[in-house]
């Protein structure tokens, strides 16, 4: 075998040696610079890429603390809202009670007068009655025709011991 004769081993680790150093050139100069760019490359990349999802976070963070913010006002100002609506409807209420008290109150009154004068004329017909009653009864009785004034004194006698 040719590779093993010793004749031809020093020409052989020359060419060795100088196809070693030009591989080694070749790769120190283009293909290590641009793997070494690749990789600077895809690092600055990634560091730009982590920067951002970091600011996107930040503001993500942001946003949540601004609308829980504006959640919490609005919150705040419904439950305002709400308790000025019920005070209101409060005010409301108690003015319309007090209005509606007031128109019973004045009802009830008319209706008492009206019933007091009723009876006052339920009164003065049954004092009517009562006096054209006792000068029947007196008439057919006795026999004799008392007087309307003797008449009501008699009834009235009567009714102020009833009532007594």
């Amino acid at each position: 075998m040719p590779q093993f004769d010793m004749s031809t081993a020093p020409s052989q680790i020359f060419w060795l040696l100088v196809v070693f150093g030009l591989l080694y050139l070749t790769f120190v100069k283009v293909v290590l610079p641009k793997v070494g760019g690749v990789i600077e490359m895809r690092s600055n990349k990634i560091e730009g890429d982590l920067a951002r999802a970091q600011s996107l976070k930040d503001e993500a963070e942001e946003a949540v603390a601004a609308y829980e913010k504006a959640l919490a006002a609005a919150r705040a100002e419904a439950s305002q809202i709400l308790h000025e609506a019920a005070g209101a409807t409060r005010q409301q209420l108690e003015a319309e009670t007090a209005t509606f008290e007031k128109d019973l109150n004045e009802k009830v009154q008319a209706a008492q007068a009206r019933i007091a004068a009723a009876e006052a004329e339920a009164r003065s017909y049954l004092q009517e009655i009562a006096v054209a009653a006792a000068g029947l009864t007196t008439e057919k009785l006795i026999g004799l025709v008392p007087s309307e004034a003797d008449a009501k004194a008699a009834v009235e006698r009567a009714t102020a011991g009833a009532a007594s």
